[in-house]
């Protein structure tokens, strides 16, 4: 199974302005389930895809997969690591 709670991700663009690339993403997926991100360019399918794969840093959320997960909790913007458990 597959469960992203709360998942929050910002970083700075090339003007240093701040994108929210994901904001509050949450769903879960049953296993042996197929499962798609659908929206508008720009709404952080591929940022919640990255995070997933363990890619992206989020600045805060839940992801667990079968045997891992890692928690993000107040990062501050700055790179954290997931706490295990």
């Amino acid at each position: 199974m597959l469960k992203v709670a709360g998942l929050f991700t910002e970083y700075p663009n090339e003007r240093g302005q701040i994108v929210r690339a994901a904001q509050d993403v949450t769903f879960e997926v049953p296993e042996g389930k197929l499962f798609t991100l659908l929206g508008p360019s720009g709404c952080g399918k591929t940022t919640t895809l990255r995070s997933i794969a363990g890619l992206e840093r989020p600045r805060l959320g839940e992801i667990s997969r079968i045997g891992l997960t890692g928690m993000y909790v107040g990062c501050d913007g700055k790179q954290c690591e997931a706490d295990g458990k």
